[in-house]
């Protein structure tokens, strides 16, 4: 499981993945992919932030990046579960680690 963490008022850096298939080759989602974003409070299990855009994929290492847009980390501080779907231009998707999601740390951004 990875950690990163984030201030409440932060935007960067943004987070990349290394998202393998199960032979261990990095998923090609150049192009025909959409993907979508949810912060889940690790406690709570309440969703905190969703976002669709702002999230590209590539063909190399890392294949996705998610861009983090201005005052969108601005949630509740604590840790969150970080669940990454992808979504091909026929309807399958992939969860990014479904059994063990990075974790996202929000500290409290100085007042």
């Amino acid at each position: 499981m990875s950690h990163t963490e984030y201030r409440a008022d932060q935007e960067l850096p943004s987070y990349a993945v290394e998202w393998k298939d199960r032979t261990g080759a990095i998923i090609d989602f150049s192009t025909g992919w959409t993907f979508t974003v949810q912060l889940e409070h690790r406690q709570e299990r309440t969703v905190a932030l969703t976002k669709s855009s702002g999230i590209t994929g590539g063909s190399t290492s890392p294949n996705v990046i998610i861009a983090w847009g201005q005052d969108e980390l601005n949630i509740t501080p604590g840790s969150y579960f970080l669940w990454l779907v992808a979504t091909d231009s026929s309807g399958n998707t992939r969860v990014f680690r479904p059994g063990n999601p990075p974790i996202i740390e929000i500290t409290a951004a100085p007042s």
